[in-house]
């Protein structure tokens, strides 16, 4: 084998190890299961250590033309939000792990990933589910997040109804 191919072969194996988990269209991990009974017995809000948190999510379809976009869209995208309900500041140690999504009497549900951006600051968890299904658009979801507060204890809490909107 010459050192040109080599050297051809090595990158292209190099491009494809540091693209491994780095592409934003991937799919969550699923959530585990949890009984839609469970999911719809979560309140609005939580209170842990004396603070009440509430949460929100922004769930969209993407339809913008591109190379891996079918005619019917991606699959669906969700922004998912914790917050104290006063906007104070909330403790570092408090991570968002799962968001289960419910439409009607189907549930999905994906491992969140935590996203730190420069204007949530220390007033908000942010996190996004990518790749669920192909509801709506223009139906109305709910969302359950669940989290480990600040003393490692799992809760959980809903979110207001909201439309699964789209992007063209």
């Amino acid at each position: 084998m010459s050192v040109f191919r080599f050297c051809a072969l090595l990158a292209v194996g190099l491009l494809g190890l540091l693209s491994c988990g780095l592409n934003p269209e991937e799919s969550s991990s699923p959530a585990p299961a949890m009984p839609l009974q469970i999911l719809n017995a979560a309140r609005d809000t939580v209170v842990v250590n004396g603070v009440e948190y509430c949460a929100s999510i922004s769930p969209w379809r993407d339809f913008m033309p591109g190379p891996n976009t079918s005619l019917d869209g991606k699959g669906l995208l969700v922004h998912a939000s914790l917050q104290r309900c006063d906007s104070l500041s909330i403790p570092d140690n408090l991570h968002l792990k799962f968001l289960w999504v419910i439409y009607n009497d189907e549930v999905w549900g994906a491992v969140l990933g935590e996203e730190r951006t420069p204007h949530n600051g220390d007033f908000r968890r942010e996190a996004m589910a990518r790749g669920g299904p192909k509801w709506g658009p223009f139906v109305e979801v709910h969302g359950v997040i669940g989290f480990a507060d600040e003393n490692g204890e799992f809760q959980m809490v809903c979110t207001p109804p909201i439309m699964i909107g789209r992007t063209d």
